[in-house]
């Protein structure tokens, strides 16, 4: 009903260009690769589509590697590390959020370009499946790249049983 309120961005100046007409831009980003199957050309179509940011996992175990919650989860893939390549050749930017630690440090290091971590927090602070560790920051920081830390009540601190929303009202 609003799209005259709404514009799609692809880079930094369509970003400014929405901000300077008094539009909301919108950019696409996909919370797993697996709609790109093994097909790395697929990659090329959601491009042409407007994606330009892909997280490699999401929580469990795909194509490329394994998400924060396997239990046995690998690290990086041989298809993982194509999927990398042509993520860095067709200029998508890598988010590492929901990846295991071994995935992700894999990603980093595979990647010659800056990866993110869009939303996390740190492991050291409280310990979470969803949380970086000191060495993933650190290992992260040395290439570039970014990290998001975000404000999630069971990223921070721990959760008390039967205690989650308690309020003195």
């Amino acid at each position: 009903e609003n799209s005259d309120l709404l514009m799609k961005a692809t880079n930094f100046d369509d970003l400014a260009k929405a901000q300077g007409s008094g539009k909301l831009g919108i950019y696409y980003l996909v919370q797993n690769t697996t709609h790109f199957g093994r097909d790395l050309d697929r990659v090329d179509e959601f491009y042409d589509f407007g994606q330009r940011i892909s997280q490699m996992t999401y929580n469990y175990q795909n194509w490329v590697g394994s998400g924060c919650k396997e239990k046995n989860g690998s690290g990086l893939t041989r298809f993982g590390h194509e999927l990398v390549e042509k993520l860095n050749d067709i200029g998508m930017l890598i988010d590492l959020s929901h990846a295991n630690m071994r995935t992700m440090a894999d990603t980093i290091k595979a990647s010659n370009k800056q990866v993110h971590i869009s939303h996390t927090a740190c492991d050291a602070v409280n310990k979470n499946n969803r949380n970086t560790t000191d060495e993933n920051l650190r290992l992260l920081a040395g290439k570039g790249g970014v990290v998001g830390i975000c404000q999630i009540r069971e990223f921070i601190t721990p959760l008390k049983e039967n205690n989650l929303f308690e309020y003195n009202i």
